[in-house]
């Protein structure tokens, strides 16, 4: 279910046992009152280092160093903090990926299409480029003028039409995880 959490959920009280929060905002009050007592809050953060490789050169929005305390401090009054575990992996992102990435983000707020597109990527990525290869995280995989729909692209192998390939750019995803529990329940 998606919903605007800061007009409540459409959910009756004590009626799930697990709620789910990636990178959304969160009402503490809300869901304490739809959790059972022995329900389970999950919810998923950027770190400081999800997307670093991005955000300079694409002026994405960074990750506040206090946003966990900050985080914990506001579910305190409703939660107990269970555990927390830290996820990252690297992903090789050709441009059009990297602009689905941004897009789902709150820096797509700031971003246009044209900041976007596959050509001004590239643009704004280049400066970067000399640090991806010399981590050889840089690669020529897909031909970018083939389609803008990256999951029909055609392999460097295919091209036959001269075009310039399309870069793969190692990115982090890092994120927390935490799991809390109501209140007062365990």
């Amino acid at each position: 279910m998606v919903a605007d959490v800061w007009r409540g959920l459409p959910l009756a009280d004590r009626c799930a046992d697990l709620l789910l929060d990636v990178f959304a905002p969160r009402n503490a009050a809300d869901f304490r009152r739809v959790l059972t007592p022995q329900g389970r809050l999950l919810i998923v953060w950027p770190t400081q280092r999800h997307l670093q490789e991005l955000v300079k050169a694409l002026d994405l929005l960074t990750v506040d160093e206090a946003k966990e305390e900050r985080l914990h401090r506001t579910l305190a009054s409703q939660f107990t903090l269970v555990s927390t575990s830290l996820y990252e992996e690297q992903l090789a992102l050709t441009l059009p990926e990297i602009a689905l990435l941004a897009r789902m983000g709150p820096s797509a707020h700031h971003l246009t299409q044209a900041d976007l597109s596959p050509g001004r990527l590239a643009e704004r990525l280049a400066d970067q480029a000399a640090e991806c290869r010399a981590r050889t995280d840089l690669t020529a995989e897909t031909d970018l003028t083939a389609a803008p729909d990256f999951r029909k692209q055609k392999p460097l192998s295919a091209q036959t039409d001269g075009a310039t390939p399309a870069l793969r750019c190692s990115v982090t995803v890092s994120v927390t995880l935490a799991e809390y529990a109501p209140a007062g329940e365990r």
